[in-house]
C-alpha cells in the first residue's frame, strides 16, 4: 500500500471510531433519566404510571411521626431507582421523589456515593443534621433549594441520645465514619 492509501485508510478508521463512540455516548446519555424533569414535583402520578407501567409498583412506608404513606417505587433491571411520594394535599400529584440510582449526580457532581468531604468541597456552606420527624441523617446546602442528600444511619458514630432533643439537630462530619457517603437524594417542594 502506498502512503496516500495508508493515510486515507487511517482517516476512514478514525472517522468510523469517532462515529461509533459518538453513537455510544448518545445512547448512554439518552438512557440517563433527568429526575427533576421526569418526575416534576406537583405533576400527575398517572402520567408516570402510564410511561413506566409495570416497572412502577405501589408500596407503603412509615411516614413522618409514625404515619403510613402510600408511595410508588420505580425499578430498573430489578433495582429500586426512585420512590415517588404523593403530595399530601393532592394524592394524584407528585409531592417528592427520592433517588437511589447510583448513577445520579447533579450538575455540580454531588449525588449517590458522594462522601461528606467531597460534598463539603462542592458546597462549602453545607450543613449536616438529623431529624427525628422522618428519622433521617441529611447533608444539605442553601444553594440547593428543596433538595436533601441522605446519609446511611449506620454511618453515624456520634451520641445517639442527643438525637431526640429537637426536630433538627446540627451534626459535624466527625459524627460519621470517614467513608460515609450519600445513599439517596430527596427532592421536594414546589
Amino acid at each position: 500500500m502506498n502512503i496516500k492509501k495508508k493515510i486515507t485508510a487511517a482517516a476512514i478508521c478514525l472517522s468510523l471510531l469517532f462515529a461509533a463512540s459518538h453513537s455510544i455516548n448518545a445512547q448512554a446519555k439518552a438512557s440517563e433519566i433527568d429526575y427533576k424533569k421526569e418526575f416534576l414535583i406537583a405533576s400527575s402520578i398517572s402520567a408516570v404510571q402510564t410511561k413506566y407501567g409495570e416497572n412502577l409498583k405501589k408500596a407503603t412506608q412509615a411516614g413522618e411521626e409514625g404515619s403510613i404513606t402510600e408511595i410508588y417505587q420505580l425499578f430498573k433491571a430489578g433495582k429500586l431507582i426512585v420512590e415517588i411520594t404523593p403530595d399530601a394535599e393532592n394524592e394524584k400529584n407528585i409531592g417528592e421523589i427520592t433517588i437511589f440510582d447510583p448513577s445520579y449526580k447533579n450538575v455540580k457532581g454531588a449525588g449517590i456515593g458522594t462522601s461528606i468531604s467531597e460534598f463539603a468541597k462542592i458546597y462549602p456552606d453545607m450543613e449536616i443534621g438529623y431529624t427525628y420527624v422522618s428519622d433521617r441523617f441529611i447533608v444539605q446546602s442553601s444553594k440547593e433549594k428543596f433538595v436533601q442528600f441522605e446519609l446511611n444511619p449506620k454511618d453515624y458514630i456520634g451520641n445517639k441520645e442527643t438525637l431526640t432533643t429537637s426536630d433538627w439537630i446540627v451534626l459535624a462530619e466527625k459524627n460519621f465514619i470517614k467513608t460515609a457517603k450519600i445513599k439517596s437524594v430527596r427532592i421536594y417542594g414546589k
